[in-house]
């Protein structure tokens, strides 16, 4: 198993790699998310993605097309773009 994380900024991190059951996969968690009181396991996943099972968390809505070794390819300014978004719907006062 192969893994590495990413800190896309101080709230977002980029997980991924490849697992010898799963294949490659994608997985990203938003701390503010976590810690909202809204994420029944309080890890913040808000997105999570494996060749094996496909995507089975997509909170913030990101096209995510399979692809063979990897995931998906989406600019690091849109996941943060969308993890904003995603958490200003939590709280929209």
């Amino acid at each position: 198993m192969r893994r590495y994380s990413k800190k896309l900024t101080k709230d977002i991190t980029l997980i991924y790699g490849s697992d010898h059951t799963l294949g490659g996969f994608t997985q990203i968690t938003d701390s503010r998310y976590a810690s909202s009181g809204k994420d029944e396991q309080g890890e913040g996943y808000v997105f999570d993605c494996d060749e094996l099972f496909g995507t089975t968390i997509n909170l913030i809505k990101l096209h995510a097309p399979k692809v063979k070794g990897s995931i998906f390819n989406v600019s690091q300014k849109e996941i943060i773009i969308r993890c904003d978004e995603f958490i200003k719907s939590l709280n929209p006062n």
